[in-house]
């Protein structure tokens, strides 16, 4: 995980604040806990969640289809109640060869993923909502992350309204690179 925006270093230090001594990765994976922002007494906040909500038989839902959320039960509760923003520097995708490609945003430091959180035995998870993929992304895999733009994150947060017409809207532009030592 970068850690050299002003952004990521503000919202990182607030989650320290909360959890000292929790060390995050350069690279975060399913089930990791991840940082994430959220309303809280009528603020945004951040905090730490797992990536993942847990499920029967120990397994793990990481992404929820944005086109499907709203019909399904795990998920309709929280898009009305428990929208979230997963800020992230960068993401992998890889292609049918199993070549891995970094997607960071074009025009901001950081991508703001669209989730949604849950609370399971006094911790937090998250979800990322997923759509078709389109642009860059679309050239290597089927799916991607819903990224916000700056100015989505609190619409995202706090107007339900707002929200579902942003699960609906188009993405920001990502920009994508192969990973070093990939073949080509």
């Amino acid at each position: 995980m970068n850690v050299h925006t002003k952004e990521m270093r503000v919202i990182l230090a607030e989650m320290m604040r909360k959890h000292p001594g929790l060390a995050l990765a350069e690279e975060l994976y399913p089930g990791d806990r991840i940082p994430m922002l959220f309303v809280s007494g009528g603020k945004t906040t951040a905090d730490a969640a797992y990536w993942g909500f847990s499920k029967h038989l120990g397994r793990r839902i990481y992404n929820a289809r944005g086109e499907t959320a709203k019909q399904k039960p795990m998920f309709a509760r929280c898009l009305e109640q428990g929208r979230c923003v997963i800020p992230v520097t960068g993401y992998y995708e890889w292609d049918m060869e199993k070549n891995g490609y970094l997607f960071t945003a074009k025009e901001e430091p950081l991508l703001y993923l669209a989730g949604l959180y849950r609370y399971d035995a006094d911790a937090k998870e998250v979800t990322i909502l997923t759509t078709h993929a389109r642009g860059a992304v679309g050239e290597i895999h089927h799916r991607m992350p819903v990224a916000l733009r700056w100015q989505e994150v609190r619409p995202w947060l706090y107007e339900q309204n707002r929200a579902l017409e942003i699960l609906d809207g188009m993405p920001p532009d990502v920009c994508g690179r192969k990973l070093e030592g990939e073949e080509e």
